[in-house]
């Protein structure tokens, strides 16, 4: 992809801003195939001419656009994690991380997935739930010292990632049928986190069977 040159001028700036609100605005309206050089420019009230000195053509803006959103999510989720105060008990901490996989997570998933089928990647597909449970994770275990599990690098990531599924699945069975009770499936993903993180024993190796919660 061609990235689009740098404005210099605070009307050059203003112009590719425009160009690229328009070509969001379209792709949301219409997916990709309403992304037309012309629509786009209408949109922006600018000129087929200005598109050209930014972009070499509609792929060369979904490209752009992919990156934008992508980078947009991953922002909103950084602000997320950073914005709010981690310094609370492991149930609390816990409790916090389940709502945001249940809830934020899913909406930034589908967006860094859509903005991904934009275009054919010149690179893998990224793997959109990494980033958010490595962050969590390590928020988890600042409370380390609450967690029973024998490996708790490892335990909190196992929890974290079926959480992340967990979420996923019935979000997917949920879209031919009645909407999940939200309050009682956040519940359950609660008590499963706490239990695999505290109430394991570190010596005999007894565990929690993780999968009750489909029992």
């Amino acid at each position: 992809m061609q990235k689009p040159k740098p404005p210099k001028q605070n009307r050059s700036r203003k112009t590719l801003e425009c160009i690229v609100s328009a070509g969001l605005a379209l792709l949301e309206e219409g997916g990709p195939d309403a992304v037309t050089v012309q629509a786009v420019v209408a949109r922006a009230g600018s000129s087929v001419g200005s598109f050209y000195a930014r972009f070499r053509g509609k792929d060369d803006l979904l490209a752009h656009l992919r990156q934008h959103l992508c980078a947009s999510v991953e922002a909103e989720w950084s602000e997320t994690l950073e914005g709010s105060s981690w310094d609370e008990s492991l149930p609390a901490v816990a409790a916090r991380a389940v709502d945001l996989l249940l809830d934020l997570r899913p909406r930034c998933d589908a967006r860094v997935r859509a903005a991904e089928r934009l275009v054919a990647a010149d690179r893998e597909d990224p793997q959109p739930g990494r980033d958010a449970i490595e962050g969590l994770a390590a928020r988890l275990l600042e409370r380390r010292h609450e967690i029973s599990h024998p490996d708790p690098e490892l335990a909190v990531r196992i929890a974290l990632t079926a959480v992340l599924g967990i979420g996923e699945r019935f979000r997917n069975e949920t879209q031919t049928a009645e909407a999940v009770d939200f309050a009682k499936l956040r519940a359950e993903c609660l008590q499963l986190v706490l239990s695999y993180l505290t109430d394991r024993s570190s010596g005999d190796g007894s565990s929690v069977d993780f999968f009750d919660v489909w029992g």
